[in-house]
């Protein structure tokens, strides 16, 4: 009778040995893994939105190309000196709000969307490849698009500089995961207007030669 006691004690400490080792190392698991998943998923859910963006804007600059081309206007003297490069601020807007517009449209289309975290990264192993086993996480994302305009100026050559007109899109992501969330932003510059400025070319080129004497 005692013996049966005694093992009947035995079998239920294995038990709550063996529940109390399992939770650890769910707990352990979780926690090695909850930081890779958000890591995986925000570069995954990046390089998604900048996907997105690359192609809304080659779609939008070619439904509404021909206005780019009035997107800057070049004021000039009677005998074609360059006075000015100023930007059509309709256009201009008109344009960056196409972008945003419908950047933010396509953007809700990849709301939810299922990505695989390699087993071998939640231990700090950098090991890829499709032999290596994987655990899918379902995830829900957000993106906000909002975009501003940037200018700039680039020799190129003598007596010329190129202005360049772009719409900068800044994309604010949000990912939702089981474990927790994770946020992050994109940039992507969109080249609306370029104008060559050309200047007065000068008659000739001097060219400075130093000798050392040694």
């Amino acid at each position: 009778m005692n013996r049966r006691i005694r093992v009947k004690r035995k079998f239920v400490l294995f038990v709550l040995l063996f529940i109390v080792l399992s939770v650890i190392a769910v707990i352990v698991f979780d926690a090695k893994m909850k930081p890779v998943v958000c890591s995986v998923a925000l570069q995954q859910a990046e390089c998604r939105v900048i996907e997105v963006v690359n192609q809304t804007a080659i779609d939008v600059l070619g439904d509404i190309g021909e206005i780019t081309d009035s997107a800057e206007e070049v004021n000039s003297r009677s005998d074609g000196t360059l006075t000015a490069v100023s930007t059509n601020t309709f256009t201009a807007n008109r344009i960056k709000n196409e972008l945003i517009l419908r950047t933010q449209n396509q953007l809700k289309n990849i709301c939810t969307q299922r990505i695989d975290v390699p087993v071998t990264s939640i231990f700090g192993i950098d090991i890829m490849g499709s032999a290596v086993p994987s655990i899918p996480v379902y995830i829900s994302m957000s993106a906000a698009v909002s975009g501003d305009f940037e200018e700039e100026f680039e020799s190129a050559g003598i007596n010329q500089t190129v202005h360049k007109l772009s719409v900068r899109l800044i994309t604010d992501i949000t990912v939702l995961l089981p474990s927790g969330t994770a946020q992050g932003q994109t940039e992507t510059s969109v080249l609306i207007g370029e104008t060559v400025i050309v200047g007065n070319t000068p008659s000739g080129l001097l060219y400075q030669h130093s000798i050392d004497n040694q």
